[in-house]
C-alpha cells in the first residue's frame, strides 16, 4: 500500500511557497485540495511539487497539476486546488499630520486577505516607524508607501525654509519645494513669488541656496 498520511503536508509546504513566491514573505496560508481525476500513485510519495502552465494565486485554480514523486517513479495528476492568503498590513492607530515623524505607538500590524492588499502596502514596523507622513494619514486606515518619505530627505510640494547665503550674509524666505531630494542633493524650490531656484537640501526642513 502507498504511504499516503505525508502526502498532505508536503502538499501544503508547496502551496506556501508558492505563495510565498508569488506574494513575499510573512504570508498566512490556507488551502483545499481534491484530485480531479485518478488519485495517489502506487507507490510511495517521497516528494510532491504544483505545476501549473501559470502563476498560482490565491483563490480558485483548476489548472494545476500534482507532481507525486517516490522511489525511482514520478507521475501527475490534475487536482482542484482553492488559496486563501493573508498578509500583515500597517494601519494607523491615530492620525498623524503631514510632515510629522511616525511613531510606534501611532501604529499597528494586522493581517487582510492578500486580495485587499494594495501591492505598495506597508507591511512591517520597520517600514513606517521613523519615516514621515506625506500626507495626512487618518486613524484606522491601512498605509502605503505612497504616503510616506524619510526622514532625511523633501518631497515634492513640502514647504520649507529656503537660505539664501552669500559669503557671510544669510537671509532666510521661504517656499515650496518640487522635486524631492535627500540631503546634499539638488532640488527645485519655488518661491511665494512664483521664482523658481535651483538649492541645496540641508535637513528635511530646509535647502539653501549658494549666491
Amino acid at each position: 500500500m502507498p504511504v499516503i498520511a505525508s502526502v498532505e503536508p508536503m502538499v501544503m509546504t508547496a502551496v506556501v511557497d508558492a505563495m510565498e513566491m508569488m506574494y513575499g514573505q510573512s504570508v498566512s496560508v490556507n488551502a483545499n485540495w481534491s484530485f480531479t481525476s485518478g488519485g495517489y500513485p502506487s507507490f510511495d510519495v517521497q516528494s510532491v511539487r504544483l505545476a501549473s502552465p501559470h502563476p498560482i494565486y490565491a483563490g480558485s485554480n483548476t489548472r494545476v497539476s500534482l507532481v507525486m514523486q517516490g522511489g525511482g517513479q514520478s507521475v501527475s495528476e490534475p487536482i482542484e486546488l482553492d488559496v486563501s492568503v493573508t498578509v500583515p498590513v500597517i494601519v494607523m492607530n491615530q492620525p498623524v499630520a503631514p510632515g510629522s515623524l511616525i511613531q510606534a505607538d501611532a501604529v499597528r500590524v494586522t493581517r487582510v486577505s492578500v486580495n485587499s492588499a494594495p501591492a505598495n502596502a506597508v507591511r512591517g514596523i520597520a517600514g513606517i516607524v521613523g519615516r514621515k507622513a506625506r500626507s495626512r494619514l487618518f486613524a484606522g486606515r491601512m498605509v502605503t508607501q505612497p504616503m510616506l518619505y524619510d526622514a532625511n530627505s523633501v518631497v515634492a510640494g513640502q514647504p520649507v525654509r529656503i537660505m539664501v547665503e552669500s559669503g557671510s550674509i544669510q537671509i532666510a524666505t521661504e517656499g515650496v519645494v518640487r522635486t524631492g531630494a535627500g540631503i546634499g542633493e539638488s532640488v527645485s524650490v519655488e518661491l511665494d513669488n512664483g521664482t523658481m531656484l535651483e538649492a541645496e537640501v540641508r535637513d528635511d526642513q530646509t535647502v539653501v541656496v549658494w549666491n
